[in-house]
């Protein structure tokens, strides 16, 4: 089975492809970052996320997703909340 990921926000239409061909994808691509409450929801069956500094990966999150395995933060820099 492959793992869960939620993509939340807009990466290069290349990067989204070969994600799909690894992983089962959800797809975020609003103007916005999603509400922390959606994005936490969304999170729960999810294996891990590739996110921006916008979404705040903190103890709420890791207890909200219990099949964490990987978080990846598509930005630079380090230390983004």
């Amino acid at each position: 089975m492959n793992p869960r990921i939620l993509i939340s926000c807009d990466l290069l239409d290349e990067a989204i492809q070969h994600a799909r061909s690894r992983a089962e994808i959800e797809l975020h691509r609003g103007p916005r970052p999603l509400p922390r409450p959606e994005f936490l929801t969304r999170l729960r069956d999810k294996e891990g996320p590739i996110c921006q500094a916008a979404d705040v990966i903190d103890s709420e999150v890791l207890g909200a997703a219990p099949h964490l395995r990987v978080i990846a933060n598509a930005a630079v820099g380090h230390n983004n909340y």
